[in-house]
């Protein structure tokens, strides 16, 4: 287990989905989301932990797609992290990868929801990689944005939920996260 990149977690709560309209059309469609859009028992759990939503972002991939290499939050030094959910989209996988010496970066946006830098794929060299999805479930993972990574889907339709978690609006960042969640950390669960 890579445990500085990436978790997953048995949550005692059930994270229930938000319905949103997407454009089928596109190959990946996200929309933004606040904490009083989730169920109340979940804001509730993560209260106890003193955890909350400060803003989410629901986005709609088309199977067979991956994304560009990227960042998730270049402007910061500290680990990012951010709690997901995804469904569907089986089999689909989160890669971490690491500049090769000779590498170059290309600073611009990609559309996400957060300022981000991408990166060459041939400047990098693959180090983690995670399976993301538990069918229908909605699998419950922590993810370090803060190093090289991207999502390469499989061969259904995925919808993910990515809570970006603070408290006292301040944000949460990755060993602060793992320590408040460490009773719901489990070992890597193999979807092959």
């Amino acid at each position: 287990m890579n445990s500085g990149l990436h978790r997953y977690l048995q949550l005692p709560v059930k994270f229930n989905p938000i319905s949103f309209t997407v454009n089928e059309t596109k190959s990946v469609d996200k929309k933004h989301f606040s904490a009083a859009q989730l169920d109340s028992d979940f804001t509730s759990w993560l209260q106890e932990h003193k955890l909350s939503v400060l803003y989410g972002t629901y986005f709609y991939n088309q199977p067979n797609i991956k994304y560009g290499l990227h960042i998730d939050r270049p402007d910061t030094t500290v680990k990012h992290a951010h709690l997901n959910f995804v469904f569907n989209g089986k089999p689909s996988w989160w890669v971490w990868y690491k500049l090769k010496s000779s590498a170059n970066t290309s600073a611009h946006s990609l559309g996400m929801c957060l300022p981000n830098t991408s990166f060459k794929e041939e400047d990098c060299e693959e180090i983690y990689r995670a399976a993301c999805t538990d069918a229908n479930e909605g699998q419950a993972s922590i993810i370090n944005g803060s190093v090289i990574h991207s999502l390469i889907n499989g061969g259904q339709t995925r919808h993910c939920y990515l809570l970006y978690l603070g408290w006292n609006n301040q944000p949460v960042f990755w060993n602060d996260l793992v320590e408040r969640l460490q009773s719901y950390i489990v070992e890597e669960i193999d979807y092959a």
